[in-house]
C-alpha cells in the first residue's frame, strides 16, 4: 500500500520511527511532511495540503491537532475541507493530539484536550480512523511539557501501530 504523512511537530519524531515499520510490512511512503507548530488550517492555507495527493497514495496518516486554536464547531468545517483536499476515496488514519502536562502546559493541555474530544467524535462519522493517543502520553514529557523523549515516542508508536 502506498501511504502518505503529515504532521506537525511530533510527527517529526514519529514519523521517522513509524516509516521504517510501515516499509518492514510491504509499504511504501509517497510523501512524509511535519512540520512544526502547523494546523490543519495552515497545511490548507498554504497549499502544502496538496503535496499528500503526490504519488497517489492508497492511505494517508495524519498526525494533526496539537496546534488547532479554534475551539469552535467552525473546526468542523476546517477538517472537512481537509478531507476534502487529501481525498475521501482513500484510508485515513488520524492520530489525535498528545496529553500535555497541565503543570507546565496548561492552555496547551486544554487546546489538545478540546480539539481531541472533538476529533474523536466528529471523525468517526466521516469515516476516518482516530487514534487517541491520550491514554499512552499521560508521561514521558520533555521540559516543554508538550513534545516527548525520543525513546516515548518509540513507545507510543510501538503502541500505535497494530491500529
Amino acid at each position: 500500500m502506498k501511504i502518505a504523512l503529515i504532521g506537525d511537530s511530533h510527527t517529526q519524531v514519529v514519523w521517522p520511527v513509524l516509516t521504517p515499520l510501515l516499509e518492514q510490512q510491504g509499504h511504501t511512503i509517497t510523501t512524509s511532511q511535519a512540520n512544526a507548530g502547523w494546523s490543519a488550517k495552515k497545511y490548507i492555507s498554504t497549499g502544502m495540503i496538496n503535496k499528500v495527493n503526490e504519488g497517489d497514495p492508497d492511505a494517508v496518516i495524519v498526525g494533526l491537532g496539537g496546534n488547532n486554536h479554534d475551539l469552535s464547531d467552525q473546526y468542523g468545517k476546517t477538517i472537512d475541507t481537509f478531507l476534502e483536499k487529501i481525498g475521501r476515496n482513500r484510508r485515513i488514519v488520524w492520530i489525535g493530539a498528545y496529553t500535555s502536562d497541565r503543570q507546565k502546559a496548561e492552555s496547551t493541555a486544554k487546546r489538545h484536550e478540546w480539539t481531541s474530544d472533538y476529533l474523536s467524535q466528529f471523525l468517526p462519522k466521516k469515516g476516518v480512523s482516530f487514534i487517541d493517543t491520550r491514554s499512552i502520553s499521560q508521561t514521558g514529557h520533555r521540559d516543554d511539557g508538550v513534545h516527548f523523549t525520543r525513546e516515548k515516542y518509540k513507545s507510543m508508536v510501538q503502541q500505535m501501530t497494530p491500529e
